[in-house]
């Protein structure tokens, strides 16, 4: 999601939370009212619901990958199971 639709969906949410109804922010800001709605019921972006549906944090995948292409390049490419052994 690009950077400018997330202000205007913070931007919408201001705006109700200072008294602007749903339909009117939604509209002002250019924001699909059902995406409002949920957001301001504790939805979160899909960017940030895919990391915390994931089994790795991003810190521990980078690590993964750099290990498995450290190990590729020297020769000894991990199989399936080595890597899900490392994970």
């Amino acid at each position: 999601m690009d950077l400018m639709r997330e202000q205007n969906i913070q931007s919408a949410i201001d705006a109700v939370q200072n008294g602007a109804t749903l339909r009117h922010a939604a509209q002002q800001f250019n924001v699909p009212r059902l995406t409002l709605s949920d957001r301001l019921r504790g939805a979160t972006n899909r960017p940030a619901g895919q990391i915390e549906a994931r089994k790795l944090l991003p810190v521990q995948e980078r690590f993964l990958v750099d290990w498995a292409l450290n190990e590729e390049a020297a020769g000894r490419a991990p199989t399936k199971a080595q890597i899900t052994r490392m994970a």
